[in-house]
């Protein structure tokens, strides 16, 4: 929902070496849109989120519009092998894209957790919402007050060790449900 807060840190995987345990990207929600809607957004006006796994860009590598709506069912970007007709309803059970135009990203510049604060992260693939009301206004306090730029990549995107095959480290992405609705919309 617009104003939460989502936050991933690299997983605890032997891809991602120096970075595991790190905090990867913070965002706070500033608004949804249906996946189709996303995919006509990113097909008119944010091309570099379409995910094509065979770009040299490493950014275009891990894009986030990683299905093409305008087939019935959705097909996958090219070469998105991890992604497949067999894993769409896992991939798209949320049903909406968050956007925001309040995010870090850190990337292969992940930063430490302060202490305590790690306890906001299962230990697999999944989200925490309600269960991170204690940590809001602590997590809110401590990522504004760092100093980093806003909306900007602090880092380059996490690269898996085989792109073509979509095999590499992943992120463990928690919900931070927070109390504050922000002013302002992704348009």
């Amino acid at each position: 929902m617009p104003g939460d807060w989502i936050a991933a840190v690299a997983a605890s995987n032997k891809e991602v070496g120096r970075i595991r345990n790190r905090l990867v990207y913070a965002m706070r929600v500033t608004s949804k849109l249906t996946l189709e809607e996303y995919d006509d957004l990113t097909r008119a006006s944010l091309k570099i989120k379409l995910a094509d796994a065979r770009s040299n860009d490493p950014v275009r590598r891990v894009g986030d519009s990683i299905f093409d709506f305008r087939h019935d069912p959705p097909t996958p970007r090219p070469n998105m092998h991890s992604h497949s007709p067999k894993t769409l309803a896992k991939d798209q059970r949320g049903g909406y894209a968050l956007l925001s135009d309040h995010f870090y990203y850190f990337g292969d510049r992940a930063i430490a957790l302060p202490a305590g604060m790690f306890a906001i992260f299962p230990q697999s693939q999944g989200h925490r919402s309600a269960a991170n009301d204690e940590y809001v206004n602590d997590f809110m306090a401590w990522i504004e007050g760092l100093g980093f730029p806003l909306n900007t990549l602090i880092g380059r995107p996490i690269q898996p060790t085989n792109p073509i095959a979509g095999s590499g480290p992943s992120c463990v992405p928690s919900k931070i449900v927070t109390p504050v609705t922000p002013k302002s919309r992704c348009k």
